[in-house]
């Protein structure tokens, strides 16, 4: 394999007996080997550590984006030499493949997080596969006037597949970004835990409670409780999640009076003063019990629990949204959480994963 490797010859001119081209298939493999085992390794970790620290992010960039530039400017005097000093100098800065190495050297100034994002995402794209693609056929940029100039582009352009993976890295394009998007949406469904956690400890208490979809408890139809989770990231890597849960522990029915929907109270249900820290305890334990279980299979670990509080399903409902109300037939819930129905206006099927759901209770 090596021996076919080094002999391999992909040049378009014709050489002259015992005349060999420069430079050699094994010298270009031998660079692609340091490459390879040198300067992609180190540029991987470069760009993970770029996520958290700014100067690396930005300046690693810049670094492979002024290499690239001062080598093809050494590469557009070799070509006015060759040419006579006939060459068109101006031509180079509008090549379409000089664009990352401009975006590499201008990332610092680039302030704007989401541009500075999508000009990761070009050169992470348009380096790997470019650089690639010129050293599969390397026919098309490889020249037999000048030794040097075959280096160059040789050079040129796995530096660019290094600026490539360095920019992939640190936007963790690939498994790691889909891991990470399914650890998000995981996240996302916590609401769906909590709603089940909060009725089976409002059911410790010996009342009956049903959930409204996606993160409303009622009790006799009535609102108890709802939930709010807020994902916060940052660079495309999560955070962190900000819960909110409102509960109505000890209310009086003058207070309950001033709530916009009918409401009621976890003392009124009872008809005793309920203990809050208690109440308190009884929440967490049952969450905590199950979170690092809910962290490797998420909504799939409460589906069954969720649906069967969820009284309207099978029912007419109303979903009402900012700038519309519809009618239907609630069908399921699905694997993800979101609701399955049948509009009336509509022959098919529709998933919603928002909306304020009504029915008569």
């Amino acid at each position: 394999m090596l021996r076919v490797f080094a002999e391999y010859q992909p040049f378009p001119f014709p050489l002259a007996p015992g005349e060999k081209i420069q430079p050699n298939c094994w010298q270009i493999l031998l660079m692609s080997a340091v490459f390879a085992i040198f300067v992609y390794p180190l540029l991987y970790k470069l760009g993970k550590a770029g996520r958290a620290n700014e100067k690396i992010r930005d300046y690693v960039p810049m670094t492979i984006g002024l290499i690239l530039i001062g080598t093809e400017i050494y590469k557009q005097i070799l070509m006015l030499y060759h040419f006579n000093w006939k060459y068109h100098f101006y031509l180079f800065p509008f090549q379409l493949c000089s664009v990352p190495m401009y975006t590499a050297a201008l990332i610092p100034v680039i302030k704007n997080q989401k541009l500075k994002d999508s000009l990761f995402s070009f050169m992470a794209v348009y380096g790997m596969i470019g650089g690639l693609s010129v050293m599969i056929y390397q026919k098309s940029v490889l020249t037999w006037e000048d030794y040097s100039l075959n280096w160059h582009s040789i050079f040129w352009h796995l530096s660019l597949i290094a600026l490539g993976i360095f920019s992939a890295s640190y936007l963790r394009i690939g498994s790691g970004s889909f891991n990470r998007n399914a650890k998000i949406l995981s996240y996302g469904s916590i609401v769906f835990v909590i709603c089940v956690i909060l009725a089976e400890t409002f059911e410790k208490y010996g009342v009956k409670a049903s959930i409204k979809w996606p993160n409303d408890i009622l009790i006799n139809g009535k609102k108890i409780s709802g939930i709010l989770a807020q994902t916060s990231v940052k660079n495309g890597e999560l955070q962190g999640v900000v819960l909110g849960v409102g509960i109505n522990l000890n209310m009086t029915q003058e207070e309950l009076v001033n709530i916009d929907q009918p409401a009621t109270s976890l003392n009124i249900e009872t008809r005793k003063s309920i203990d809050k820290k208690e109440f308190s305890k009884n929440l967490f334990d049952l969450f905590f019990s199950e979170y690092e279980e809910f962290l490797q299979k998420g909504f799939s670990l409460i589906k069954s629990r969720y649906c069967s509080r969820c009284d309207f399903i099978s029912k007419e409902i109303c979903v009402k949204n900012p700038d519309k109300a519809r009618v239907g037939i609630a069908q399921a819930i699905n694997d993800d959480g979101s609701l399955k129905i049948k509009f009336n206006d509509k022959n098919e099927s529709e998933t919603i994963r928002i909306g304020d759901v009504t029915w008569n209770y």
